[in-house]
């Protein structure tokens, strides 16, 4: 049974959120596992990612060249792992820009009945508002008017006005404003037409002392000849201040109090017909907020109160405050009193970090409104986001602890890792040496990475990175905040080595193996023989396993071993974490096998020559051939006569013998562990030759006066060489 233990999938997105104007440059970053990184799949809005040169991916980083408005969304980052899938996201956000006016509408003169469609198109950050003004007053309040405004999936507005069954009166100046936060824009232009001339009625106008006072005549009627605006019967302009164009726009530079009155418009045409209408002018003091300021150093817990004072302005005044844009309600700990007509007090009786942000007190009258700003700190000690904790990780893993902080001013994060026990006493406390800081002025060192967000990024970990790390942030506020956690490597099973080489043993002699394993967690200890399980019998193998802490032993004996114990064995270790092999190659040692067809190949008197067929295998390998040979009245005696021949050698001449003698043969293999077992033994007789000796006891016997006996024993049968065939007698006389 295999174990296998997968991990979660590791990822994130450098920076998760970001916001950028048009025309910059964007960079993501997906952070994942090293082993996972060739899976990186990048998606936008929930689809592939658009082709474009613009957009370039080396899996990992994502970057976006010459930002344009269809660049910004979600864009996420998915990780496949066999069947598993993990994602991140990061938010891309356009940057505020001013509108701008893509399409804009022109002069047009025409006769009354048609219908009339003005339309304006703008784009911008965030999406502009578009207004629309006749002869600078609202548009009149006619079913004949109908207004409409869109936003198209590029993020353009498109704003129209359709005027129904056009008339005189419908003509004047017509403009659109295109605002947003960033900035506005506007376009006017001139819609006449034909008819005698016409005055719409000029609501109160109001004007604000020192500041330039600009109205149309809202006349209509085409062609018009002239256009007199008048005050107190005197026809405009009577001052230097005072500017009148023929378009029926009156300016006055810098109002003051005494252009408060009754102001009126008349337009003629060259056939001496005119309309006229008149409008009350207001004269009002703008209101004047005067500045604040918040104390510095201010900290959680303390209080703070602010007087907001409208040194200048025509009552009634409404005074407000708000943070960050929105209006100060329902905020914890935070009272506003309204102290007079002039001034207001904002009062918080326990600052916390929400107080944090920019205050803004603003006044108000009936023509104008003013504010003025300052910015409120709380410095806050830091506080954790994401606290980190201990993790396990395999060998070969990528890690990522997650240590995020806020606090104001931004804590600076250092991550440590520590000496195990190394302790210095530093006035009189114990801290931990760091054997490596991490910052942002140094945050990388070997395969160690502080990435921006706070986290402590540990690439392809070892048994080296286990310990245990400290995050610590310090922004200056109180003492600094750290957690101390802890890394544990859990390794799958090593040995020193992967392969021990050749082991030896001997035949019907005793092996043992042994491997020996470290690592973490239960280690299961296996031995295979030819790369399949080894199954022990009773009587002739065992295996013994010793656990210790940190390793575990597992020895297999063979008894009596035979050369089908010879082979390729290995101990396999596994664990939760993997496992590892640790081959051997075990060889039985055994007498040599016998040479095979010994042959008698010449026969002499005194020499024979002897073939075999040598051992082509055996282990070990053959060193000598030994030849012994006896007369068939012998005894075999283990060192009795013999040659020693090389192994090699597969022939050999055998001197030494006797003629006409019965020898019997033998050949053997030797090597380190001895002879092999006898063989055949061969039985020749040697070739005869003249004998080699003269017949002994030669003995005469007078028998008459002319006979004699004559009688003797044969040679020496050590001499005889052979049957005798005769003797040959010879004699002579003697005188």
């Amino acid at each position: 049974m295999t174990l296998s233990v997968e991990t979660n999938i590791v990822i994130d997105v450098v920076p998760s959120e970001q916001i950028i104007d048009i025309g910059r440059k964007a960079r993501l970053e997906c952070l994942t596992e090293s082993r996972d990184r060739d899976s990186i799949h990048w998606k936008k809005d929930g689809r592939d990612l658009p082709s474009h040169n613009r957009i370039l991916t080396n899996k990992q980083t994502l970057q976006i060249f010459n930002l344009q408005r269809e660049d910004y969304g979600m864009y996420q980052c998915f990780v496949r792992r066999d069947t598993y899938e993990a994602q991140a996201s990061s938010e891309l956000r356009l940057g505020d820009a001013s509108p701008v006016l893509t399409y804009r509408f022109i002069d047009q003169t025409l006769q009354p009945g048609p219908l009339v469609s003005l339309k304006c198109t703008s784009r911008g950050s965030p999406t502009p508002g578009i207004t629309w003004s006749l002869n600078g007053f609202p548009l009149p309040d006619n079913e004949r008017f109908m207004m409409g405004q869109y936003v198209t999936v590029h993020g353009d507005v498109i704003s129209h006005v359709n005027i129904s069954d056009v008339q005189v009166q419908d003509g004047g100046q017509y403009m659109c404003l295109v605002a947003n936060r960033a900035g506005s824009v506007s376009h006017s232009a001139r819609l006449n037409v034909y008819g005698r001339p016409h005055v719409q009625s000029i609501p109160e106008m109001r004007a604000i002392v020192g500041k330039m006072f600009r109205v149309i005549c809202p006349a209509s009627g085409y062609p018009l000849e002239k256009i007199v605006w008048t005050k107190d019967g005197q026809k405009l302009p009577f001052d230097r201040r005072h500017l009148v164009f023929d378009n029926g726009t009156l300016i006055i530079s810098k109002v003051i109090r005494k252009d408060t009155g009754r102001y009126f418009c008349t337009a003629s045409n060259r056939q001496g017909t005119s309309a006229s209408q008149s409008g009350d002018l207001k004269v009002l003091v703008a209101p004047v907020v005067e500045s604040f300021t918040f104390p510095k150093n201010l900290t959680q817990g303390k209080r703070l109160r602010a007087i907001c004072t409208i040194i200048e302005g025509d009552l009634p005044l409404d005074v407000s405050w708000s943070k960050d844009g929105s209006p100060l309600i329902d905020v914890p700990n935070v009272r506003i009193t309204r102290i007079d007509e002039y001034t207001s007090l904002l009062a918080i009786s326990k600052l916390e970090s929400l107080h944090t942000g920019n205050y803004s007190c603003m006044a108000e009258n009936a023509v104008a409104k003013h504010s003025t700003s300052s910015y409120l700190t709380i410095k806050v000690p830091p506080e954790w986001v994401t606290k980190p904790h201990d993790l396990e990780a395999v060998e070969g893993q990528d890690v990522f602890f997650h240590c995020r902080v806020s606090g104001v001013p931004e804590p600076m994060i250092v991550w440590r890792k520590l000496a195990n026990e190394a302790n210095v006493r530093t006035n009189g406390n114990r801290r931990r040496i760091p054997l490596l800081e991490l910052s942002s002025q140094r945050p990388v060192y070997r395969n160690y990475k502080l990435l921006i967000n706070g986290t402590l990024y540990i690439r392809k970990v070892t048994d080296t990175d286990e310990g245990s790390f400290l995050c610590e942030a310090e922004n200056g506020v109180n003492e600094p905040l750290g957690q101390v956690v802890h890394l544990k490597i859990n390794a799958p099973p090593k040995f020193e080595n992967s392969h021990v080489g050749v082991i030896t043993g001997r035949m019907e002699e005793a092996i043992e193996l042994q491997c020996v394993a470290s690592g973490d967690d239960h280690i299961s200890m296996t031995w295979r023989k030819d790369g399949r399980d080894y199954l022990t019998t009773p009587g002739k193998s065992r295996t013994t396993e010793i656990r210790e802490l940190d390793k575990v032993t597992s020895k297999l004996r063979i008894e009596n071993a035979n050369i089908n114990d010879a082979g390729k064995y290995s101990c396999l270790a596994s664990n939760a974490f993997g496992k590892s092999n640790y081959g051997m190659d075990v060889t039985v040692w055994e007498p040599p096998p016998t040479p095979s067809n010994v042959t008698i190949m010449d026969i002499l008197s005194r020499s024979v020559k002897v073939s075999w067929i040598g051992v082509e295998r055996s282990t070990p390998a053959i060193e000598r051939i030994v030849i012994q040979w006896k007369e068939q009245s012998e005894n075999w005696y283990p060192e009795g006569k013999q040659n020693i021949l090389p192994g090699v050698m597969s022939e050999t001449t055998v001197q030494g013998l006797r003629p006409w003698t019965v020898y019997h043969l033998r050949v053997f293999a030797e090597n380190q562990l001895g002879k092999s077992k006898e063989g055949k033994v061969l039985q020749f007789v040697t070739n005869g030759e003249k004998p080699g000796g003269p017949p002994r006891n030669l003995r005469i016997t007078g028998l008459t006066s002319t006979s004699l006996e004559v009688t003797w024993d044969d040679p020496d049968p050590k001499l005889i060489h052979g049957p005798i065939v005769r003797y040959n007698l010879g004699y002579m006389e003697y005188r």
